[in-house]
């Protein structure tokens, strides 16, 4: 609500309403820092293109104005990185090394500055000029309050979401880490028994590793680690379900956890395949070495 007294604004914006918004921004910049570890933990490409097109999405999706620039993201995910003592120091600091680089090619913005001239009056200027220029001195200070406003505004969100970072960062970097361990680990089983496969390109959406079984038959595997109370989302689930269809290709899809109702939503969603796909849930290494294993050897 809006309410226009003379020259002064009083503006009220609903509790709830910025409460939700600031959460919506908050898990947003956590889910681009994520999604940035993880693609500089793998040593993948990684540009200011890139980023521009990770932040776009997210403004599109959830129609917002993301708050901070690349830089101020990158910087976010080095301090993340710097403050994650399941990485080795070295390994740390070559990668901030790379995000530095990153910085470094970001292009300047450019701000283009315009001239005011100054208004040059009369003294001879009549009545009616005088009430014509009184109203839009009144429309510019309205403005100017409501532009103040905003500023402010816009300042004690990001403040907001910084401390409720800083506040979350231990959990979101626990997360990742046994994120990408598990991902690993079922990395480091195909590799030890000498399964030939690869790491899916981006194509394969939901899919992890390609286990090549010949020249024409593969097998898709997807890994999926879960804190706990976490469950998988039906979208996941119906991501991973359409790349088994679309590519008429078996596989197996792995969870350390996940409830009975998930499971049972799994089944339901993979079942239908006209190819086999094997879930596995278990946290325990060797009870997912030996099914993964024999499921793979059973097409040999």
């Amino acid at each position: 609500m809006v309410l226009i007294l003379g020259s002064i604004i009083i503006v009220y914006v609903p509790g709830y309403i910025k409460e939700n918004e600031n959460e919506k921004t908050r898990n947003i910049n956590l889910d681009l820092i994520e999604t940035i570890q993880v693609i500089v933990y793998n040593k993948h490409e990684l540009n200011e293109r890139k980023i521009n097109t990770l932040i776009e999405g997210k403004e599109i999706k959830y129609r917002i104005d993301y708050p901070y620039t690349i830089e101020e993201l990158l910087i976010q995910t080095e301090e993340a990185f710097m403050s994650n003592k399941f990485i080795p120091l070295e390994q740390r600091i070559s990668i901030v090394n790379r995000l530095d680089s990153i910085k470094l090619n970001i292009k300047p913005s450019t701000q283009i500055e315009t001239t005011k001239k100054p208004d040059k009056s009369t003294s001879n200027i009549s009545n009616f000029l005088g009430v014509l220029i009184s109203i839009i001195l009144g429309i510019i200070i309205t403005f100017l309050g409501i532009w103040s406003f905003l500023i402010k505004l816009r300042k004690e969100k990001k403040q907001t979401i910084d401390n409720e970072i800083e506040e979350e960062k231990e959990v979101l970097q626990e997360h990742i880490m046994n994120s990408l361990n598990f991902h690993r680990i079922i990395g480091d089983i195909l590799e030890v028994n000498k399964i030939n496969f690869g790491i899916a390109d981006g194509n394969l959406r939901g899919i992890d590793y390609v286990v090549y079984l010949g020249k024409e038959k593969r097998l898709f595997i997807s890994t999926n680690y879960l804190s706990a109370g976490e469950s998988i989302s039906i979208e996941r689930i119906r991501t991973i379900r359409n790349t088994y269809k679309r590519y008429k290709e078996g596989g197996a899809v792995i969870l350390n956890n996940a409830d009975s109702k998930k499971r049972n939503s799994l089944n339901i969603y993979l079942r239908k395949l006209e190819v086999k796909v094997k879930i596995i849930i278990s946290s325990d290494v060797e009870e997912i070495e030996t099914e993964l294993i024999r499921y793979i050897n059973s097409f040999r």
